[in-house]
């Protein structure tokens, strides 16, 4: 019996269907004869209107009061989700960040896990229990509650597979899969069967909203491999771990991030054994020479290029096309 680590986000748990169905997907894990820990973030928005609840009162408030607040959210998940999956007979207990011994520094909105005690987890674990943890968050020695800040509830479930030991470390998305392209902005965008930690790194960078860079540090650090999946389709998606990208496209992905009220900066991350960042530029240059304005920018094997916000989705597209062909 192996140990699965799943990680659900805000958007997969944002109400009653949502949570059905992630614990029906628990429970297949479950009777695939796995003992599995279960991460959840905040339902939906939660963490943002909690934070607008703050900035209603101060714009300078105390961190340590901060974490306080925003830590409530991921509360709130796991009650509900332990409460269905005991409703459907299957037993799970939840835990808050420090009920499960996630330690960390005393960096409040930001804080790094220093030590995990997993005893708690690995006890109801061996009692055929599914655990249910709050992401996000942890406690200090001196037991004040922090929390992770951007992508903690990646970390957690990071740190945990690796403290535990953990078969598989399970990231449910939205979709299965990491994308050459946004898939809403660009129909053709190629599906990646894996990407290294390093490439994701340079995506993640550029504007991926997909992991943060603390949770893939840890990651590479520990040689664990990430599985992106979805819950409308368990199959595996994307891997993420020390092997490159293997698509036959000399690019990996690009990217589309705003940088001003009127400027977005496109950044398309290259497949170095299939393109040079010189043969890039050449093959860029060509596609925005009509434009007025542009700025290049290359580093390693990323290069950008800095537009009006009015042009750059067709520009991606563009892009996008040209480096696929």
């Amino acid at each position: 019996m192996g140990i699965i680590v799943q990680k659900y986000g805000g958007n997969l748990v944002k109400d009653k269907e949502n949570l059905l169905k992630v614990a029906n997907n628990i429970i297949k894990t479950y009777n695939n004869g796995n003992q599995v820990v279960v991460v959840v973030s905040a339902q939906g928005n939660t963490t943002d209107e909690l934070a607008n609840k703050i900035n209603e009162i101060t714009n300078i408030p105390i961190k340590r009061e901060v974490d306080v607040v925003l830590s409530s959210g991921e509360q709130i998940t796991i009650g509900l989700l332990s409460i269905i999956l005991n409703d459907l007979g299957y037993p799970a207990i939840s835990y808050t960040g420090w009920q499960a011994g996630i330690y960390t520094n005393n960096d409040y909105t930001n804080s790094v896990i220093d030590n995990i005690n997993t005893n708690t987890i690995k006890k109801s674990l061996n009692e055929n229990k599914i655990v249910i943890i709050a992401g996000f968050q942890g406690i200090t020695n001196e037991n004040d509650i922090t929390t992770l800040g951007r992508g903690g509830s990646d970390t957690t479930a990071t740190y945990l597979a690796t403290y535990l030991k953990a078969d598989c470390c399970e990231i449910f998305k939205d979709t299965q899969y990491i994308y050459s392209a946004d898939p809403k902005i660009v129909k053709n965008a190629l599906k990646l069967s894996n990407i290294s930690y390093d490439q994701m790194f340079m995506l993640a960078d550029s504007g991926a909203k997909v992991l943060c860079n603390k949770c893939l540090n840890f990651a590479k650090l520990h040689k664990l491999n990430l599985v992106i999946k979805s819950v409308e389709d368990g199959s595996v998606g994307t891997i993420i771990s020390d092997k490159k990208c293997n698509n036959n496209s000399r690019i990996v992905g690009i990217t589309k991030k705003t940088i001003s009220d009127n400027l977005e900066k496109i950044s398309i991350v290259l497949n170095d054994e299939k393109f040079n960042i010189e043969e890039a530029e050449e093959k860029i240059i060509n596609i925005v020479k009509t434009e007025k304005e542009y700025t290049i920018e290359k580093n390693k094997a990323v290069i950008s290029i800095i537009v009006s916000k009015l042009v750059a989705k067709e520009l991606l597209i563009k892009i996008h096309d040209a480096f696929i062909n």
